[in-house]
C-alpha cells in the first residue's frame, strides 16, 4: 500500500538525508577524491565536526535540530556547488548539493503541510 504524503512523512526523511550528508564526508575525503596537499583525516574532521551538533540533536530528538541542520546544510550546499566545477570532485560535490536540495524541499513540504493543516483545523473550529 502506498503511503499518503503528509507533513509527518516529509519530516521523517529530514534526519536520514542529514546523516547521508554526514556519511558522505569521509567517503568524499578518504576514497572518492582525497585532498592533494592536506591529510585526509584533517580534511574529514574539518567537514564532519560542524555537522555533529545537529546530528546529536537528531539523536536526542531536540526540536530545533531541523533549523540548525538547515543552517549548516546551506554552507554545505555552497561548498558542493562550488566544488562541482572541479572534475575530480564533481561526483561527490553534486551528491552533496543534491542531498542539501532534497533536505530543503522536504522541509519546505513539511512546513507548508503543517501550516495548511493548522489553517484547516482553525476553519473547522469556528
Amino acid at each position: 500500500m502506498i503511503e499518503r504524503f503528509t507533513p509527518t512523512s516529509f519530516r521523517r526523511w529530514l534526519a536520514p538525508i542529514y546523516f547521508l550528508v554526514l556519511a558522505l564526508q569521509p567517503l568524499w575525503h578518504f576514497w572518492l577524491a582525497p585532498p592533494r596537499k592536506a591529510t585526509p583525516l584533517f580534511v574529514t574532521l574539518l567537514f564532519v565536526v560542524p555537522l555533529l551538533p545537529a546530528a546529536i540533536g537528531y539523536l536526542t530528538r531536540w526540536r530545533l535540530s531541523n533549523v540548525l541542520a538547515a543552517m549548516l546544510l546551506l554552507g554545505y550546499f555552497i561548498i558542493g556547488s562550488m566544488q562541482a566545477a572541479d572534475l575530480r570532485h564533481r561526483l561527490p560535490a553534486l551528491m552533496q548539493a543534491a542531498l542539501c536540495v532534497m533536505f530543503y524541499l522536504f522541509w519546505l513540504a513539511a512546513v507548508m503541510g503543517e501550516k495548511r493543516a493548522a489553517k484547516l483545523a482553525a476553519q473547522q473550529r469556528g
